[in-house]
């Protein structure tokens, strides 16, 4: 009998051996499987971070071409303005040249006449040339005595043409 405790002994070694084994196989296994889903959930993260930044990097080009748009659109309104302007001081230099009375007293007599305050009623200019015989061209001006006739409510008058 003095066997049989050494032959239940070294079965008990070996089944303890065995069960170290497996257990080393099973705890591989639970690593690798999560490592695994690590692994997933590691690269599923970077993707978001990379749209994200993708995202980030599309929204800022586009509020640059917004902003672009928009500078670009002010200046164009700028020299819009400009040329205006540029356009008017010419018409204005012309007008002055050719012996017309400055735009801007027009300006404030219509504005009298919307507040309801009459201006002075001066004759509107004349719009007849004389061709001198040189070729120069004097713009007739109406003689301080003679009053021109008013329109009434802009229409012609039969003494006007």
């Amino acid at each position: 009998m003095v066997g049989v405790p050494r032959v239940i002994r070294s079965c008990i070694d070996s089944f303890a051996t065995d069960l170290i084994a497996i257990a080393k196989e099973i705890a591989a296994e639970e690593f690798s499987r999560a490592m695994a889903v690590h692994q997933k959930e590691s690269r599923r993260a970077e993707k978001e971070t990379r749209r994200a930044e993708k995202l980030a990097a599309r929204a800022e080009r586009a509020e640059a071409r917004r902003l672009a748009k928009e500078r670009s659109h002010s200046e164009r309104a700028a020299a819009r303005l400009e040329r205006a302007e540029e356009r008017r001081r010419q018409r204005e230099a012309r007008r002055l040249s050719l012996g017309f009375a400055p735009t801007s007293e027009n300006k404030r007599r219509r504005r009298a006449e919307a507040n309801g305050v009459s201006a002075p009623a001066t004759p509107p200019p004349l719009f007849v040339h004389k061709r001198r015989r040189d070729g120069q061209i004097q713009a007739l001006t109406r003689p301080a005595d003679e009053a021109a006739p008013t329109p009434q409510n802009g229409a012609p008058t039969a003494a006007a043409s």
